[in-house]
């Protein structure tokens, strides 16, 4: 939730501004924006796996993803 003083004051420094620095503004704030998924949500995902299906994705990972190769770069 925006504090009201705080809304006024961004959208006063708005107006002030072109409207290519608007968009860049609106960019800038896009970007602060949390992406993904919140704590909460992934702590509503404890237990929902069965063991079967957390080894495999356990055995995928450690399969795919732990490897170092060097001529890749």
């Amino acid at each position: 939730m925006i504090e009201p003083a705080v809304k006024k004051q961004i959208l006063k420094e708005l107006d002030r501004l072109s409207p290519e620095l608007q968009r860049r503004a609106l960019e800038l704030v896009h970007g602060l924006v949390p992406k993904g998924a919140s704590m909460e949500d992934l702590l509503d995902l404890s237990g929902t796996l069965d063991k079967e299906s957390a080894r495999e994705m356990r055995e995928a990972i450690e399969e795919h993803c732990e490897r170092i190769e060097p001529n890749e770069w």
